[in-house]
């Protein structure tokens, strides 16, 4: 049985998500700081590798 793939979000998408502009993603990107990968000059992650940073990273203070 196949697993389903879960859609890419992009840098847009994470923008709406932390409520952020694109200079503190930027700065997150920058630094290591989320699970993505970089295809060129572009961003990619997706929903579940968020939720489980998140899960990491609860109760932790995250400041750009």
């Amino acid at each position: 049985m196949h697993e389903s793939i879960s859609p890419l979000l992009t840098q847009d998408d994470l923008m709406v998500m932390f409520s952020c502009g694109k200079t503190k993603l930027q700065a997150m990107l920058n630094a290591n700081v989320l699970p993505v990968v970089k295809v060129g000059r572009k961003y990619y992650t997706t929903q579940d590798e968020i939720c489980k940073w998140v899960e990491k990273n609860r109760g932790k203070e995250i400041r750009y």
